[in-house]
């Protein structure tokens, strides 16, 4: 028998989906089957599944070590560890970091072997004992907004469960403003809007911009206003 207590980072989630996670070689079916046989407990009651989750709850999971072994797969901690990166972080409290990222570094994982941001946030908080690696298993810090990889600046991350829901909320209801700064070659004089239609082609995954809508495309707004120029260059 497994038990675990819940803590402010696997609190507020639905208990089915906190087994998913911990559980995550298991299919859905053999969840729900367990929650129905009462093999899989809250508080010592019967539980449906989708039941929200408070700290200090008690789930209590009747396998054998065999059968849970066979379904849950722990992080693998060491592709975090040595990671020499320091970051620039701007601002952090319990809940969230605001991460100043730097050119050349990417937000999200891609085909290369290149460390994300986000590895560099976990073997972070990992150093700092800010997070263990059990917790690693049922919660992962993550980044909530993104940059390009050429693109330096700001980016968010949510280092417990509800940092990450209430920054996605506020990303979500563009409670969050966005601003860019870029140097162009040439003099602008005044504010200007331009709008267009972007189109992603997902068989060669490049986009494009569009003068009229077609479908699958998305409208597209952006203002500019020059900051400074010297006659050659404008911010």
């Amino acid at each position: 028998m497994k038990e675990i207590i819940i803590n402010r980072n696997e609190a507020n989630q639905r208990l089915d989906k906190f087994i998913q996670k911990l559980l995550n070689k298991a299919p859905k079916s053999f969840i729900y089957k367990n929650l129905r046989k009462k093999n899989i407990k809250l508080n010592d009651k019967k539980a449906t599944g989708d039941e929200k989750l408070q700290i200090g709850d008690n789930i209590k999971i009747y396998f054998s070590d065999e059968t849970y072994n066979k379904f849950a797969t722990s992080v693998n901690v060491n592709k975090y560890k040595k990671i020499d990166k320091k970051l620039d972080i701007a601002f952090e409290n319990k809940d969230i970091m605001i991460i100043n990222k730097g050119i050349n570094m990417l937000c999200q994982p891609d085909n290369s072997k290149n460390k994300a941001l986000g590895d560099y946030v976990i073997s972070y908080l990992l150093e700092t004992n800010k997070i263990t690696c059990s917790q690693l298993n049922t919660f992962k810090p993550a980044i909530c907004n993104r940059l390009d990889r050429n693109t330096s600046g700001l980016v968010t991350c949510g280092k417990s469960l509800l940092g990450s829901q209430v920054l996605c909320a506020l990303f979500k209801t563009h409670r969050i403003k966005k601003y860019y700064n870029t140097i162009i070659y040439g003099k602008i004089e005044g504010e200007r809007q331009i709008e267009a239609y972007l189109y992603k082609d997902e068989k060669t995954n490049k986009v494009k911009i569009l003068d009229e809508f077609v479908d699958g495309s998305e409208y597209i707004s952006t203002i500019y206003r020059p900051i400074a120029t010297n006659g050659e260059f404008s911010l």
